[in-house]
């Protein structure tokens, strides 16, 4: 074990591979002793030996040992030494570079820290951004769904005032053209009852114009003082013959006065139609608008679910920039804490 290992040990050991021609190396040390101890502890107790061995004169000292082996010894605690060195300095060498490896690498963690800093501040500043540009879309949205809200009153306010005018319209349309079928009805009725009258005036005249020129000519037949006494007769007949004339003068005039009442009453007749057509136009314009009201509501409301979709892919690509900010951000502690570190160890 390590606690049975000392230099009166190891000299012997050496000893005796030294009269066996066998070159002592710590692994034939080790297997002349059986030691157990490790690499360290050996190569301790080895180089005490050899210095040990090396500070012996010229002579055997008083152990006795001899000259050759004294400067075997002092060749092994040579040979040792300047592998020693050699391995001390190749440790340095890569002491060195692990140094400079390392204070590359801490400079490469310090830049990638300084770079993810930067990515911070610039993925912070594209989240203010975002925040703000998703604040006027917010806002825009608003303002939309107000607009939106005015639409729709607007078109519900039309939509009454258009079926109130439909109504109204319809309503003012069947009472117009119950009041023509009336007002026509009673002037054909006239006209009817007046070419009726005028008709019979005219029969009347006429049977009466008939009898009187019958009589006339019955008159002629008669004697000179009968025609005399008809002749006052005949005055009085064609005095009557003209009242006649006269009355069917006024009644064919009051025909042509109802005749022009009729016409006038068609002209009206036609007036109302073509208010009637220009209500049925106006009814259509109110239609064709409503229809471009709805089509304007439509759009609105395409616009509106437009801007609901771009507000979501924002606040997925928001979500997205903050899953970045906070890798970057546990990227940056990570370095941190390796440079930390790096500082603790160096120190």
């Amino acid at each position: 074990m390590a606690t049975d290992l000392t230099v009166e040990k190891v000299r012997g050991a050496i000893m005796a591979l030294f009269r066996e021609g066998i070159y002592p190396s710590q692994a034939k040390i080790r297997a002349q002793l059986g030691s157990t101890a490790s690499e360290q502890t050996l190569s301790r107790v080895v180089r005490e030996t050899y210095q040990e061995i090396g500070s012996i004169g010229d002579e055997a000292d008083a152990s006795g040992l001899p000259r050759f082996v004294v400067e075997a010894a002092k060749k092994a605690y040579s040979d040792i030494k300047a592998g020693g060195e050699q391995e001390l300095e190749q440790a340095r060498a890569a002491l060195r570079d692990r140094a400079a490896a390392l204070e590359a690498e801490r400079d490469t963690a310090i830049a990638r820290a300084n770079e993810a800093e930067e990515n911070a501040s610039y993925l912070q500043e594209r989240l203010e951004q975002a925040s703000t540009t998703l604040a006027e879309i917010n806002a825009e949205l608003e303002a939309l769904r107000g607009e939106h809200r005015e639409l729709d009153d607007r078109f519900s306010r039309l939509s009454d005032e258009l079926a109130g005018s439909r109504r109204e319209a319809a309503g003012a349309i069947r009472s117009m053209r119950a009041s023509n079928r009336r007002q026509l009805q009673a002037a054909a009725d006239r006209e009817a009852a007046l070419r009726d009258k005028l008709a019979q005036i005219q029969q009347s005249a006429d049977a009466e114009r008939d009898r009187l020129m019958v009589a006339l000519d019955e008159a002629r037949r008669e004697t000179k003082a009968e025609r005399s006494a008809r002749e006052s007769q005949r005055e009085e007949f064609e005095s009557a013959i003209a009242q006649r004339d006269e009355q069917l003068a006024d009644s064919q005039t009051t025909v042509a006065r109802l005749r022009s009442e009729l016409a006038e009453e068609a002209q009206d007749l036609e007036r109302c139609q073509a208010t009637n057509r220009q209500l049925e136009s106006e009814l259509i314009d109110q239609r064709n608008q409503n229809g471009r009201l709805q089509e304007q509501i439509a759009e609105v409301q395409t616009e509106c679910s437009r801007l609901v979709s771009a507000e979501s892919t924002l606040q997925q690509q928001l979500m997205v920039a903050r899953a970045q900010a906070d890798e970057r951000r546990q990227t940056i502690e990570a370095f941190q804490a390796l440079i930390d570190g790096e500082a603790s160890r160096q120190g």
